[in-house]
Protein backbone atom coordinates (compact mmCIF):
# COMPACT_ATOMS: atom_id res chain seq x y z
CA UNK A 1 0.00 0.00 0.00
CA UNK A 2 1.24 3.58 -0.78
CA UNK A 3 2.09 5.05 2.38
CA UNK A 4 1.81 8.70 0.71
CA UNK A 5 4.11 11.53 1.85
CA UNK A 6 3.85 12.27 5.90
CA UNK A 7 4.14 15.40 7.64
CA UNK A 8 7.34 15.48 10.14
CA UNK A 9 8.30 17.25 12.88
CA UNK A 10 11.85 19.44 12.97
CA UNK A 11 14.10 18.19 16.14
CA UNK A 12 13.14 22.17 17.42
CA UNK A 13 9.52 21.45 17.53
CA UNK A 14 9.38 23.45 14.46
CA UNK A 15 5.90 23.15 11.72
CA UNK A 16 5.92 20.51 9.64
CA UNK A 17 5.04 20.86 5.79
CA UNK A 18 1.87 20.50 4.81
CA UNK A 19 -0.42 22.38 2.36
CA UNK A 20 -2.44 23.83 -0.85
CA UNK A 21 -1.61 26.99 -2.73
CA UNK A 22 -1.06 29.34 -5.20
CA UNK A 23 -0.43 32.86 -4.63
CA UNK A 24 2.22 33.94 -1.76
CA UNK A 25 1.61 37.47 -1.94
CA UNK A 26 -2.58 36.78 -1.18
CA UNK A 27 -1.60 34.65 1.37
CA UNK A 28 0.54 36.13 3.66
CA UNK A 29 -2.01 39.40 2.97
CA UNK A 30 -4.69 37.26 3.92
CA UNK A 31 -2.07 36.35 7.46
CA UNK A 32 -1.38 39.62 7.98
CA UNK A 33 -4.92 41.04 8.30
CA UNK A 34 -6.82 38.15 9.40
CA UNK A 35 -10.02 40.48 10.22
CA UNK A 36 -10.49 41.34 6.88
CA UNK A 37 -12.92 38.73 5.80
CA UNK A 38 -13.43 38.37 2.11
CA UNK A 39 -16.80 38.10 0.92
CA UNK A 40 -19.10 34.92 1.70
CA UNK A 41 -18.47 32.29 -0.76
CA UNK A 42 -21.28 31.00 -2.96
CA UNK A 43 -22.07 28.47 -5.39
CA UNK A 44 -25.65 28.66 -6.91
CA UNK A 45 -27.66 25.21 -6.82
CA UNK A 46 -27.88 24.22 -10.06
CA UNK A 47 -24.63 25.51 -11.42
CA UNK A 48 -21.96 22.74 -12.48
CA UNK A 49 -18.72 22.95 -10.46
CA UNK A 50 -15.87 23.72 -12.94
CA UNK A 51 -13.00 25.59 -10.76
CA UNK A 52 -12.62 26.28 -7.38
CA UNK A 53 -9.49 28.34 -5.33
CA UNK A 54 -8.50 29.70 -2.09
CA UNK A 55 -6.73 29.50 1.05
CA UNK A 56 -6.94 27.71 3.91
CA UNK A 57 -5.03 26.61 7.01
CA UNK A 58 -3.83 22.97 7.42
CA UNK A 59 -2.76 20.46 10.36
CA UNK A 60 -2.34 16.88 10.44
CA UNK A 61 -1.71 13.90 13.04
CA UNK A 62 0.37 10.80 11.30
CA UNK A 63 2.43 8.35 12.63
CA UNK A 64 5.75 10.47 12.11
CA UNK A 65 4.03 13.81 13.88
CA UNK A 66 1.80 16.25 13.84
CA UNK A 67 1.84 20.12 12.33
CA UNK A 68 0.19 23.11 10.72
CA UNK A 69 0.63 24.48 7.69
CA UNK A 70 -0.94 27.62 5.41
CA UNK A 71 -1.93 26.09 1.92
CA UNK A 72 -3.49 27.68 -1.44
CA UNK A 73 -5.09 25.45 -4.12
CA UNK A 74 -6.54 25.88 -7.63
CA UNK A 75 -8.73 23.48 -9.32
CA UNK A 76 -9.85 23.76 -12.78
CA UNK A 77 -11.65 20.36 -13.68
CA UNK A 78 -11.82 18.24 -15.48
CA UNK A 79 -8.07 18.04 -15.38
CA UNK A 80 -5.74 21.02 -13.92
CA UNK A 81 -4.82 21.88 -10.72
CA UNK A 82 -2.15 23.24 -8.64
CA UNK A 83 -1.72 22.88 -4.41
CA UNK A 84 1.24 25.14 -2.95
CA UNK A 85 2.91 24.24 0.73
CA UNK A 86 4.05 27.36 2.25
CA UNK A 87 6.57 27.47 5.65
CA UNK A 88 5.32 30.17 8.44
CA UNK A 89 7.24 32.84 6.62
CA UNK A 90 5.11 32.37 3.12
CA UNK A 91 8.33 30.59 1.65
CA UNK A 92 7.44 27.78 -0.94
CA UNK A 93 7.99 24.05 0.47
CA UNK A 94 6.11 21.73 -1.69
CA UNK A 95 3.98 22.33 -5.11
CA UNK A 96 1.63 19.76 -6.76
CA UNK A 97 0.14 20.12 -9.92
CA UNK A 98 -1.99 18.22 -12.27
CA UNK A 99 -2.49 18.56 -16.03
CA UNK A 100 -2.73 16.51 -18.94
CA UNK A 101 -3.31 13.14 -17.32
CA UNK A 102 -0.23 13.40 -15.14
CA UNK A 103 0.99 14.83 -11.94
CA UNK A 104 4.37 16.11 -10.19
CA UNK A 105 5.28 16.96 -6.16
CA UNK A 106 8.07 18.95 -6.55
CA UNK A 107 9.96 20.02 -3.70
CA UNK A 108 10.60 23.30 -4.18
CA UNK A 109 13.89 23.87 -1.57
CA UNK A 110 15.89 20.99 -3.10
CA UNK A 111 15.15 21.33 -6.89
CA UNK A 112 13.52 18.10 -7.36
CA UNK A 113 10.38 16.27 -8.51
CA UNK A 114 8.71 13.60 -9.01
CA UNK A 115 6.05 12.37 -11.94
CA UNK A 116 3.61 10.01 -11.85
CA UNK A 117 -0.38 9.77 -12.94
CA UNK A 118 -2.90 12.21 -12.73
CA UNK A 119 -4.12 11.91 -9.33
CA UNK A 120 -1.30 10.34 -7.72
CA UNK A 121 -0.27 13.34 -5.98
CA UNK A 122 -2.64 13.36 -3.59
CA UNK A 123 -2.22 10.30 -2.77
CA UNK A 124 1.41 11.09 -2.06
CA UNK A 125 0.88 14.26 -0.25
CA UNK A 126 -2.21 13.02 1.89
CA UNK A 127 -2.06 9.07 2.30
CA UNK A 128 -5.39 8.51 0.51
CA UNK A 129 -6.57 9.03 -2.84
CA UNK A 130 -8.86 11.59 -4.02
CA UNK A 131 -9.37 12.53 -7.86
CA UNK A 132 -9.63 16.04 -8.75
CA UNK A 133 -13.50 16.02 -9.14
CA UNK A 134 -13.60 14.66 -5.39
CA UNK A 135 -11.22 17.31 -4.19
CA UNK A 136 -13.42 20.12 -6.07
CA UNK A 137 -16.30 18.66 -4.41
CA UNK A 138 -14.86 18.49 -1.06
CA UNK A 139 -13.52 22.22 -1.11
CA UNK A 140 -17.33 23.13 -2.62
CA UNK A 141 -19.17 20.25 0.06
CA UNK A 142 -20.73 19.58 -3.79
CA UNK A 143 -21.43 15.28 -3.37
CA UNK A 144 -23.40 14.82 -5.99
CA UNK A 145 -22.52 14.56 -9.73
CA UNK A 146 -23.41 17.30 -12.06
CA UNK A 147 -27.34 18.52 -12.43
CA UNK A 148 -27.27 16.28 -16.08
CA UNK A 149 -26.72 13.19 -14.11
CA UNK A 150 -29.91 13.31 -12.09
CA UNK A 151 -28.01 14.44 -8.91
CA UNK A 152 -26.64 10.99 -8.09
CA UNK A 153 -24.30 10.31 -5.35
CA UNK A 154 -20.80 10.15 -6.13
CA UNK A 155 -19.97 6.58 -6.52
CA UNK A 156 -18.59 5.04 -3.58
CA UNK A 157 -19.51 7.72 -1.06
CA UNK A 158 -22.12 7.56 1.45
CA UNK A 159 -23.31 11.06 2.86
CA UNK A 160 -25.13 11.86 6.38
CA UNK A 161 -27.16 14.68 6.70
CA UNK A 162 -28.28 17.26 9.70
CA UNK A 163 -31.91 18.49 11.02
CA UNK A 164 -31.83 21.27 8.16
CA UNK A 165 -31.15 18.25 5.63
CA UNK A 166 -27.55 19.53 5.20
CA UNK A 167 -24.80 17.29 4.61
CA UNK A 168 -22.54 17.86 7.40
CA UNK A 169 -20.37 14.27 6.41
CA UNK A 170 -19.09 12.44 3.21
CA UNK A 171 -17.78 8.53 4.14
CA UNK A 172 -15.46 6.26 1.62
CA UNK A 173 -14.35 3.20 2.49
CA UNK A 174 -10.94 4.79 3.76
CA UNK A 175 -11.64 8.03 4.53
CA UNK A 176 -14.42 10.11 6.66
CA UNK A 177 -14.60 13.87 6.28
CA UNK A 178 -16.97 15.86 8.43
CA UNK A 179 -18.11 19.58 8.79
CA UNK A 180 -17.94 21.74 11.70
CA UNK A 181 -18.86 24.14 10.47
CA UNK A 182 -20.26 26.11 7.77
CA UNK A 183 -19.51 29.76 6.29
CA UNK A 184 -22.74 31.96 7.64
CA UNK A 185 -25.65 31.74 5.10
CA UNK A 186 -23.97 29.11 2.69
CA UNK A 187 -23.55 25.24 2.79
CA UNK A 188 -19.81 25.60 2.03
CA UNK A 189 -17.56 24.09 4.96
CA UNK A 190 -15.56 26.77 6.59
CA UNK A 191 -13.69 24.55 9.01
CA UNK A 192 -13.68 20.28 7.90
CA UNK A 193 -11.93 17.31 9.61
CA UNK A 194 -11.26 13.88 8.05
CA UNK A 195 -9.79 11.06 9.57
CA UNK A 196 -8.31 7.79 7.50
CA UNK A 197 -6.21 4.54 8.78
CA UNK A 198 -3.14 6.46 8.51
CA UNK A 199 -3.85 9.79 8.88
CA UNK A 200 -5.94 12.37 10.48
CA UNK A 201 -6.64 16.48 10.73
CA UNK A 202 -8.36 19.75 10.15
CA UNK A 203 -8.86 21.51 6.96
CA UNK A 204 -9.98 25.55 7.67
CA UNK A 205 -10.48 27.39 4.47
CA UNK A 206 -10.20 31.38 5.07
CA UNK A 207 -11.45 32.02 1.55
CA UNK A 208 -13.07 30.44 -1.14
CA UNK A 209 -14.20 31.71 -4.97
CA UNK A 210 -15.77 29.25 -7.39
CA UNK A 211 -15.90 29.11 -11.17
CA UNK A 212 -13.56 32.27 -11.78
CA UNK A 213 -11.37 32.42 -14.87
CA UNK A 214 -8.08 32.57 -13.83
CA UNK A 215 -5.31 34.90 -15.20
CA UNK A 216 -3.15 33.21 -16.34
CA UNK A 217 -1.83 29.03 -16.94
CA UNK A 218 -3.16 27.52 -13.45
CA UNK A 219 -0.48 24.81 -13.77
CA UNK A 220 2.83 25.92 -15.26
CA UNK A 221 5.61 23.54 -15.73
CA UNK A 222 8.21 26.12 -14.48
CA UNK A 223 10.70 23.38 -12.74
CA UNK A 224 11.23 20.50 -15.16
CA UNK A 225 13.66 22.20 -16.75
CA UNK A 226 15.60 22.94 -13.58
CA UNK A 227 14.86 20.68 -11.53
CA UNK A 228 15.71 17.05 -10.89
CA UNK A 229 13.68 14.18 -11.81
CA UNK A 230 13.57 11.83 -8.83
CA UNK A 231 11.61 8.11 -7.99
CA UNK A 232 9.51 8.38 -5.42
CA UNK A 233 11.56 6.48 -3.09
CA UNK A 234 14.22 9.08 -3.60
CA UNK A 235 11.84 12.15 -2.78
CA UNK A 236 10.96 9.78 0.72
CA UNK A 237 14.76 10.52 1.37
CA UNK A 238 14.55 14.10 0.38
CA UNK A 239 11.23 14.63 2.36
CA UNK A 240 12.73 13.04 5.46
CA UNK A 241 15.34 15.72 5.62
CA UNK A 242 13.52 17.78 7.26
CA UNK A 243 16.21 20.02 9.49
CA UNK A 244 16.61 21.74 5.99
CA UNK A 245 13.45 21.74 4.88
CA UNK A 246 11.61 23.15 7.59
CA UNK A 247 12.93 26.55 9.27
Amino acid sequence: MNKGFRLQLSSRGGAPFSGLGLATAGLMALLLWPGCRPPQPSLTPGARLEAVEGYASLAIDSEQGRGKSKVSFLIQLPDRARIDVFDALGRSLITLISRDGESFFVLVPKKAYWRGGRDEMIEKFLGFSLSLEELAGLLAWRWTSPPDSAGAVRPGWSLARDSKNRVVAAERNDVVFEVKDFFPGTSTPHTLTFRSDRSSGRLKVFEVRFNASPAQDAAPLWFLESFEVKTWEGMEKLLADEAEVVR
